[in-house]
Order: structure tokens, then sequence, then C-alpha cells
């Protein structure tokens, strides 16, 4: 992914079918259990979460 345009990264992170449930607390982000991503996905989060820990 390092070298992929912004366009790729849009596609393949951000334009999925998930289930979202939002609580008092949390954001739970059920994704389907063949989402080819999902490691790449899980890499974003915490490399973001890692960065800035208040908004994630």
């Amino acid at each position: 992914m390092e070298r992929a345009q912004c366009h790729t990264i849009r596609e393949r992170l951000f334009k999925i079918g998930a289930l979202v449930r939002v609580s008092v607390r949390r954001v739970l982000v059920l994704m389907a259990s063949g989402y080819p991503y999902e490691r790449i996905f899980q890499q974003v989060y915490w490399n973001l979460h890692a960065s800035h820990p208040w908004r994630c």
C-alpha cells in the first residue's frame, strides 16, 4: 500500500460493507468475514490510535 494512489486506498479501506453499531462509549465496526483487507484496515487503525489515542 505504500505505493498506492489515493483512489486505491479509498476503495480498499473505506468503501467496505460493514455493520456499524454505535453505543454511548464506543463505535463497533463489524466487517464481513471475507473482507480481504482486514489486516491492513486494523494496522491503519492502530497506527492512527498510536498517534492520536484520544480520537480513536
